[in-house]
């Protein structure tokens, strides 16, 4: 008792403040929730980088040399422009890749999704994509990532398309479709007789002599 009486003591002692558990933040030192947060970057700002880094890196550019040039990250990116990346390289003028030239562009991919989710009432997934495209689903997955991003890309693709679609409500929903039952693999009935015809014991051959 004595002992924590004098360990209070010192704390109203400026000399010798006590642990640090039982000092008190100044005025000076706010907390760390309380501190400021850095603002997001406008598009604007973002344009005007990718411009800047145009000139510095002529020719194509992938996110991350356009992170490394700018200082920038991809979340800055994709909350700022709804098409992302792509939308943001277009925008500035940074060409595509000899490689990427032949390849689908994001409307391009977005009407495709549009189509097949038209033709099945609801959202496809990946093996819907699959099966009823005329691609395959990997480039779906390559440029979009997750199901999420899709999700909401295609909801602004629908808004500026086709604002009056159905699947609009179905990605509020979650992207089922109202009262749709849960698909399961078809199987076959359940066999309840063996494969091979059953024979009656009284019937079966009887070989050598009875037994008295």
């Amino acid at each position: 008792m004595d002992a924590a009486k004098r360990l209070l003591d010192r704390t109203d002692d400026p000399a010798h403040p006590g642990p640090e558990f039982l000092t008190q933040p100044t005025a000076a030192e706010p907390a760390r929730s309380e501190r400021p947060r850095r603002p997001l970057p406008s598009p604007g700002e973002l344009l005007a980088a990718a411009r800047k880094a145009r000139k510095q890196h002529p020719g194509p550019m992938k996110l991350d040399e356009f992170e490394r040039l700018t200082g920038f990250k991809s979340f800055h990116v994709t909350h700022q422009f709804a098409g992302g990346w792509t939308e943001l390289r277009q925008r500035a003028g940074i060409p595509l890749h000899p490689r990427e030239l032949s390849r689908w562009s994001d409307d391009e991919l977005l009407a495709e999704f549009h189509r097949i989710a038209v033709e099945l009432s609801c959202l496809p997934r990946w093996a819907d994509i699959d099966r009823l495209a005329r691609i395959s689903a990997a480039p779906f997955h390559n440029r979009f990532r997750r199901k999420a991003e899709l999700a909401r890309r295609y909801r602004a693709w629908l808004e500026t398309h086709d604002p009056a679609s159905p699947l609009l409500a179905q990605l509020d929903a979650g992207g089922r479709r109202a009262g749709a039952p849960h698909r399961h693999t078809r199987r076959g009935p359940r066999r309840t007789e063996p494969p091979w015809p059953h024979r009656r014991l009284d019937t079966a051959p009887v070989y050598g002599e009875e037994l008295n």
